[in-house]
This record gives C-alpha cells, structure tokens and sequence, in this order.
C-alpha cells in the first residue's frame, strides 16, 4: 500500500478468511483508511488452485469518484464474461461482517443485530476450553486389541478422538462408547505419569519403543516434555463437549459416558447455576446456528469450523425443560433425518419462549440460515 502511487490500485487474490479474522481486523481498519473505493469478489466456485481454500479478490483503489466498499459473488468462469454488477452495503462494514456473507441484505443483517444485542453469549453459560493435545494420535490413541496385547490397561483412559465417532446425538453415553470399542475404534487415551518411567513392564516399554522409532519423540510437542510418552494437561472429563468441525450443522453433545476427550472439540463445562441439558437444547434452534455459518470459517468441501473465541460469542436463547422434555429431544434428535427436523419443532418453542419472535420472525431466520448454508455448500442462490 506504500508503495503506490496517489492515483494507485491495490489488487489480491487472498484465501477469504485471511483478512477476516479477529487478529486481522486492525489491518482492515487501516485498509479502509487507505482507499477511497474497495471491492471485494467472493466466488461460489473454487477458481484458484488454492487447495481447496475459498478466495477472495480485493481490489483497493486510492482514489475514486464513486467511495465506499463494493461487494459481487461470482458463481461461475462464463460469469466473468459478462458485465459483473457489485453492490455496496455499508453495513457489512459497520458490524464487521466477513465478506463472504455479503449474499444477506441490510435488512436481514440489521434483524440478526438486533436480536443478537437481546441475548447473552454461550460465554455467559459455560466455560469452554480446547480438549487434549497428545502430538500424536494415532500412537497416544488406541484401540481395546492395542491395549490388550501391550498390556496397557492401567495406562488408558476413555476418550473421543474424533467428531465422526458421534454422529446424530446430542448424548454421548456409556452404550455409545462400548459400541465404539467393539466396532474397533482406537477410544482409549494413554496417560502416563512421569513417575511411572522407572516403573512400566516389559511390554509397555516394547509399545513405547514403537514410538521411538517412529521418531515421536522428535516431534515438538514431544521435545518440551520431561517425558516424551506423558501427556500434559489432562484434566477431568467435562459435562459435554462441541466439535469445532462439522458439515451439516455444529455438534454439541452431553457427555454422559464420562470420556475425555482431543482438541478435534472444545470442553464445555457448565458454570455455576447453568444446565447442560437446558443449554444443549436451547442451542439447536435456527438462530444459533444461522449465527455459527455468519462467525465461523469454511473450507473446501463445506467443512465449518468455529475457533474457541467464535463460539464462545455466539448467541443463545436459553429455555428450561424437564428432564423428561430434554430425554424426549434426545431421542427425536436420534431418529431425525435432517437437522431441520428438530429446528422446525424446536424453533418456536425456543425462539418465542425466550425473546418472543413472532412465526415470520422466525421464517426469516432460518431463511437466512438456508441462505449461508447454501452459499457454504456451494449450492445455488
């Protein structure tokens, strides 16, 4: 940008979200001061071989008749053949909406705001912190047969690797996880102690001599332990744990098996006064989860992923049930096809109760959920 001339033009091709996230958001402001005109073109196809990577083209220019921020979607190359028309929505800009969700109007962005302002954030409920960092799942992480032949049991604890391991629940229970070790699944986490170096059997030293020479220890995580094998930081097993990523929708489960659980998560546990199976329930209406595709990032493929601080924020509409009404949304959450199964039950019973949106209030948003699923999923508008 120093470089230019006074009548000079900045353009990019940038991966969407590296100007987008929180760390960056000086570096916009000063982008802004910098031009008089932006423009920024998102694509609805993958167009540049950025390994899977959604861009962006931002171009910048330092003078302009026509000043302010300019937005365009492009769906297809035969697009670019034609006059491409942008729009400018100085509101994106004023609450610091990513580019990428240009697709909304001001009145649909405006409406989020305001019933965004009326509640509290996840933040307010329950305390969330990433799961375990072994530097090596798939030597940390076992399966039952592992286990048995290295004689490994006073070692291993329960634990979910991975978010494909839980699909389709909001309770994560005991049957679940018995199913996950018949079916073969490496579900057990070993947590050495640093004292039990100097007492371990010789078949626990032959499956840490795997590690060896697989060169673990030299892997960075390793290397700034006292013992290589013993993994830091593993504390209790939380009251329910959400999946950074996911595709069709965000997973929060309730984690009735007492597992731990790796950083593919983060910990949630509730604070003081606060239900888990109030939160769980309230969490799954068409609000929260159009507000987790507006604040999260998304790759190639589809895939959504929230950071600690993106789903901290989010807004939640929180209802009390009984513990008979939650056993029931369990079971109607398990037997549903398609997540807006439980959000059209849900919805109103939710978002009416707790802020009293009417039912075309409530159209609306999950007409705008659609509408960024749509655009994440690379599906027409």
């Amino acid at each position: 940008m120093q470089l230019l001339e006074d009548d000079g033009i900045l353009a990019f091709v940038l991966p969407s979200e590296l100007l987008q996230v929180k760390f960056a958001e000086e570096l916009r402001k000063y982008i802004q001061t910098q031009f008089q005109r932006i423009e920024i073109y998102t694509f609805s196809d993958l167009l540049f071989e950025c390994k899977g990577q959604d861009t962006v083209i931002l171009l910048g220019f330092k003078q302009s008749n026509d000043k302010g921020v300019f937005y365009a979607n492009i769906e297809s190359k035969e697009q670019l053949s034609a006059p491409i028309y942008l729009t400018k929505k100085d509101i994106l800009v004023k609450l610091d909406v990513k580019w990428t969700h240009h697709i909304l109007d001001s009145d649909e962005l405006s409406f989020l705001h305001r019933i965004q302002e009326q509640l509290n954030p996840i933040s307010s409920y329950c305390d969330s912190k990433p799961g375990i960092v072994t530097a090596a799942n798939r030597f940390f992480i076992i399966d039952k047969n592992t286990e048995e032949k290295y004689d490994l049991s006073a070692y291993a604890q329960p634990i979910i690797q991975k978010g494909f391991f839980v699909n389709g629940s909001v309770v994560f229970d005991r049957e679940d996880y018995n199913q996950l070790l018949f079916d073969g699944k490496p579900a057990r986490i070993l947590c050495f102690r640093d004292e039990d170096k100097e007492t371990i059997n010789e078949q626990v030293r032959a499956y840490l001599k795997l590690g060896a020479e697989a060169d673990i220890p030299e892997r960075y995580k390793c290397q700034i332990r006292k013992n290589w094998f013993v993994i830091p930081n593993i504390s209790k097993p939380s009251d329910g744990f959400f999946f950074k990523r996911c595709h069709h929708y965000p997973k929060l489960l309730k984690n009735g098996a007492n597992v731990l659980v790796t950083d593919s998560a983060y910990k949630i546990n509730m604070k003081e006064g606060c239900n888990i199976n109030h939160f769980i329930y309230s969490f799954y209406n068409s609000l929260t989860l159009a507000f987790s595709e507006l604040d999260g990032r998304y790759y190639g493929g589809g895939v959504l992923e929230l950071t600690p601080m993106e789903f901290k924020k989010l807004p939640v509409p929180i209802v009390n049930i009984t513990e008979k009404r939650f056993d029931e949304f369990a079971k109607q959450f398990e037997q549903k096809s398609q997540i807006e199964d439980v959000l059209n039950k849900n919805d109103f019973a939710i978002l009416n109760a707790s802020i009293g949106l009417r039912t075309e209030d409530i159209q609306k948003i999950q007409n705008i959920r659609c509408k960024l699923i749509k655009k994440r999923m690379r599906q027409l508008i």
